[in-house]
């Protein structure tokens, strides 16, 4: 993955389980294929399994991760005994892999982010904790539906047919409508269905790719910030600037001048569980603890593994 960024190999006690709403992320592990997941999908690592972990410093990465003990405590409410028992079963016969989540789970994902970014008073109120664990045991059974009943990735010729030409746009002013057009479909059609395959929007796609080839040209060719603007068909250098500060976290300028791509003047994007570098507000606790906290990151602290689980899960997103 070009322009990523890197987590070093590492292991942990629990279950390690990752839904990514948009982007996508990598994890390589010890004498194993890497797995690559993409929006939509859902992956499972196994306790003590040895992985990396990384991805793309170009564009928005949103996910969470939950963190499931082998052997929870119980009672673990609200699921029964025997209801938790074949829940961990179906964890433990996955293996480490990626499937396609089902429908529900996005849905249960964005509430999720949602209620991690009430205001203060909501968060004081007596029913928040309990919707923020009713929100926490949706995104849970989700994950077990997906794993236990997985569903095949969709595989659309129409959308494949869409990136080519999208790729082949990238420096010449290009309506989605256009696209659409040339692959038979109507705008809304063809973005429905490229949002189910690829976990983006054609124009989310689009763009990511102009920024990742814009930032090429700033790393290897002398061209100004404004040329390279207008090679790629922004409407200015203003506008250049600030699509490309959403995707890389910085702007065309300080990407030039950093000593390493993925970095600013030296030092890593901001932390998981940040927004633009800023802790968002903190999710109530669960079981007593309190998870980590929700965001949409551009990058991800390379140096600790993630925190010890909860009884059941304990979630954190990027």
């Amino acid at each position: 993955m070009p322009n990523a960024h890197y987590v070093k190999p590492h292991a942990v006690d629990y279950y390690e389980i990752d839904y990514v709403h948009r982007g996508s992320l990598s994890f390589h592990l010890s004498g194993q294929s890497p797995m690559h997941i993409h929006g939509g999908d859902v992956s499972i690592l196994q306790p003590r399994t040895v992985h990396s972990c990384e991805h793309d410093t170009m564009a928005h990465c949103a996910y969470i991760v939950l963190c499931v003990e082998p052997t929870p405590r119980l009672p673990c409410p609200p699921f029964a005994d025997g209801e938790l028992a074949t829940i961990m079963r179906v964890f433990q016969d996955s293996g480490n892999r990626v499937v396609r989540a089902c429908e529900e789970t996005d849905a249960a994902f964005v509430e999720l982010r949602n209620a991690s970014l009430a205001s203060p008073e909501e968060r004081s109120a007596p029913w928040y904790n309990g919707w923020l664990r009713n929100l926490m045991h949706r995104v849970v059974l989700c994950v077990v539906r997906s794993l236990g009943t997985p569903v095949r990735a969709p595989h659309y010729p129409s959308v494949e047919r869409a990136k080519h030409l999208l790729k082949q746009s990238l420096t010449t002013p290009t309506k989605i409508a256009q696209i659409a057009q040339e692959v038979g479909l109507n705008p809304a059609r063809l973005a429905s269905l490229f949002q189910k395959a690829t976990g983006q929007t054609p124009a989310d796609y689009r763009m990511r790719l102009r920024v990742e080839a814009a930032a090429r040209e700033l790393r290897d060719t002398p061209l100004s910030v404004t040329d390279v603007a207008a090679r790629f068909s922004f409407a200015s250098s203003q506008h250049f600037s600030l699509c490309f500060k959403k995707y890389l976290g910085v702007t065309p300028t300080a990407w030039r001048r950093a000593p390493e791509l993925g970095t600013v003047h030296g030092k890593p994007p901001p932390e998981l569980g940040t927004v633009h570098g800023k802790p968002p507000p903190e999710l109530s606790t669960v079981h007593g603890k309190p998870p980590p906290e929700l965001g949409t990151v551009h990058g991800k602290s390379a140096d600790e593994p993630r925190r010890k689980a909860s009884p059941l899960a304990s979630p954190s997103t990027g």
